[in-house]
C-alpha cells in the first residue's frame, strides 16, 4: 500500500534550487533592507544565511532517522554543505575587506565585551571557517572511498564543533555590542536549540534501534504517519 511519505513528489533540493534560494535571499534582502551600507548588508546577509544553511545541513541526518520523508533531502546534502562553506568564505572575505587597514594588517581584536573565555569572537569564526573548509574539501567521492565511509564520517563529525563555534561567534559578537539585539539572539538560540534537540533525538532513536529494533520500528512508523496520512 501507499506509505505515508510516498506520493510527495521529488522534493530533493537540487543545486539549481539551492542557488535560487541564495539569489532570492540576497536580492530580496537588499530590496527590503536598502538602508545599510552595501558591505554591511553583505556581512549580515552572508552571516545569517550561513547559520541557517549550516543548521539545516546538520539537522538533516538526525531528522531522517526520525522522519522518513526527510531521507529525500539527504542525497543532495553535499550541495547544501558546500554552499554553506562558500557563504562562510564570502562572509570572511567581506569582513576582511572592511577591516583591513592601509598597512594590510588584519585586525582580529574585538571590543572588551565581544569575547568568550577572553578569546575574541573573531577567532571563533576563524575556527569555524577552518572546519567548514576541511569539510568542503573532503566532501567528494574520492575521499569517501579512500578513507572508507567510517573514517570519512569520523572526520566529518567535526562539523558539530564548527556549529558550536558559529553559535559562540554570533553570541559573543552581539552580546558585546550595546544595545544588545536580544530578539535576534533569542531567535538564533532557539534555532540552535532545535538543532540540538534533533541531534539528541536522533542519538536516542539510534540507541533504541540497537537495543530494541521492534520498538524503534513502531516509533518511526508512528512518527512518520503523524499528520501526513491526513492530507
Amino acid at each position: 500500500g501507499l506509505q505515508p511519505w510516498e506520493g510527495l513528489g521529488n522534493t530533493e533540493p537540487t543545486p539549481e534550487q539551492v542557488a535560487a534560494i541564495v539569489a532570492a535571499w540576497f536580492f530580496g534582502g537588499r530590496a527590503l533592507f536598502s538602508t545599510p551600507d552595501f558591505d554591511v548588508f553583505l556581512v549580515r546577509a552572508t552571516a545569517l544565511l550561513t547559520f541557517l544553511f549550516l543548521s539545516a545541513a546538520i539537522s538533516l541526518g538526525p531528522l531522517a532517522r526520525l522522519w522518513r520523508p526527510a531521507t529525500r533531502f539527504i542525497y543532495n546534502r553535499r550541495h547544501l554543505g558546500v554552499t554553506t562553506w562558500a557563504l562562510a568564505a564570502f562572509h570572511a572575505t567581506v569582513v576582511m575587506h572592511t577591516i583591513i587597514s592601509d598597512s594590510l594588517i588584519i585586525r582580529i581584536s574585538a571590543e572588551p565585551g565581544q569575547t568568550f573565555l577572553r578569546v575574541p569572537f573573531t577567532l571563533f569564526g576563524v575556527g569555524a571557517l577552518a572546519i567548514l573548509t576541511v569539510m568542503a574539501l573532503t566532501s567528494w567521492d574520492y575521499f569517501l572511498h579512500a578513507w572508507t565511509p567510517r573514517g570519512w564520517k569520523r572526520l566529518h563529525m567535526a562539523v558539530y564543533a564548527g556549529y558550536a563555534l558559529v553559535v559562540i561567534h554570533y553570541t559573543a559578537r552581539f552580546v558585546g555590542e550595546p544595545p544588545v539585539k536580544w530578539r535576534f539572539l533569542v531567535l538564533l538560540w532557539l534555532v540552535a536549540l532545535a538543532v540540538k534537540v534533533l541531534i539528541v533525538g536522533g542519538l536516542l532513536y539510534f540507541g533504541i534501534r540497537i537495543l530494541s529494533p521492534g520498538t524503534a520500528a513502531r516509533l518511526r512508523e508512528k512518527f512518520a504517519g503523524t499528520r501526513l496520512t491526513r492530507y
